[in-house]
């Protein structure tokens, strides 16, 4: 007798099962298994969809600067048109990329029709806008005074926090500070990197003359 019907070997595209025949007897005339085809219906599209800012970011869910160029790619299988949603077309292509510059944080969709169905992906970007300050109290001092200078960044590569007396590249969203004596007029600067371009911002400490007495 013929036992039942394995598993298929493939949920879409085609596969098969098998089912195998015991023997009560000596010899059984026939063969002692068979297959035959199964889910034949075709397979949803395949999709790959990818994110790539300048800076390196590359994904479905990346980080870049505030006008960071970044392109996003699409490739699939088993499509007849592809769409998109978010802000670009597609013109229909199956694959092809374009080159987007997201200011604010934006989605992107792909959805790809083939005989199978539709099958879409998506894509997340968060977008970064530098913050940097740098200042300094009191802002005018008498020579040998000292004037404290404060800086803070965020959302950037890497800073560099100089002037006279002050060197240094670490850096966060909370204020840091170093006190300085002022010999004469300084200036301040702190420099960060973004994946675009160098930002800066700078502050000045003017030394005013002492009073005499006559």
């Amino acid at each position: 007798s013929w036992g039942g019907w394995s598993d298929c070997s493939a949920s879409c595209g085609g596969g098969t099962q098998t089912r195998t025949r015991s023997c009560t007897r000596s010899s059984c005339p026939g063969p002692s298994s068979e297959s035959q085809s199964c889910n034949t219906q075709p397979c949803p599209p395949t999709v790959s969809f990818i994110g790539t800012g300048v800076g390196g970011s590359s994904g479905r869910q990346i980080d870049v600067d505030e006008g960071e160029p970044t392109t996003l790619s699409w490739s699939s299988s088993g499509a007849d048109s592809c769409v998109a949603t978010g802000g670009f077309d597609t013109g229909g292509a199956t694959s092809g990329s374009v080159s987007i510059i997201p200011l604010t944080a934006v989605s992107y969709q792909i959805t790809c029709y083939g005989p199978g169905g539709a099958t879409s992906s998506l894509i997340s970007i968060t977008v970064y806008k530098p913050n940097y300050s740098i200042g300094a109290n009191p802002l005018r001092v008498q020579k040998n005074d000292n004037s404290t200078v404060s800086w803070s960044a965020s959302h950037v590569r890497s800073c560099l926090i100089s002037g006279p007396g002050l060197s240094h590249t670490d850096y966060s969203a909370t204020t840091r500070s170093q006190t300085i004596k002022i010999l004469s007029q300084s200036v301040y600067t702190i420099t960060c990197q973004t994946y675009l371009s160098p930002v800066s911002q700078s502050v000045t400490v003017n030394v005013v003359p002492a009073f005499q007495e006559f």
